[in-house]
């Protein structure tokens, strides 16, 4: 079984400006869940999204991610996530996985753990698992 895990994190936020550079325990926010990601050991191919310099250059430092700059037109508040995975998917280095995790950056509290029983979960039948 062939996974590739996605980590988009745009820079913009209405409500909260750069909400995923903010600060939590010590971190960037979006940092919670590259490490949950990199910790499950669940993903061949660990892939972080953003149209963010900042976010791209500190995802990089992580040996275990791909950190991959967002075209303009899908890192717009109307955009909708899916849109991303599709346009991901249909490049030729990300077409192959057999699943293909997406791990949003607001949730910093998921951990890798969580990730792992996820994985469990997942059958021929149920196809898809969200944490709530």
């Amino acid at each position: 079984m062939k996974r590739l895990a996605l980590i988009p994190a745009r820079g913009g936020s209405k409500r909260l400006p750069r909400k995923n550079l903010l600060s939590l325990g010590g971190k960037p926010l979006f940092k919670h869940t590259i490490n949950a990601v990199v910790d499950s050991r669940c993903f061949e191919t660990i892939l972080f999204s953003s149209d963010d310099d900042d976010m791209l250059d500190i995802a990089s430092h992580t040996k275990e991610v791909l950190v991959e700059k967002r075209i303009q037109s899908l890192a717009t508040d109307t955009v909708k996530v899916i849109d991303l995975v599709k346009e991901i998917t249909n490049k030729p280095d990300y077409d192959e996985f057999d699943q293909i995790g997406l791990f949003l950056p607001t949730c910093p509290f998921r951990t890798a753990k969580h990730i792992s029983d996820g994985i469990k979960l997942l059958s021929k039948d149920d196809f898809s698992v969200v944490s709530v």
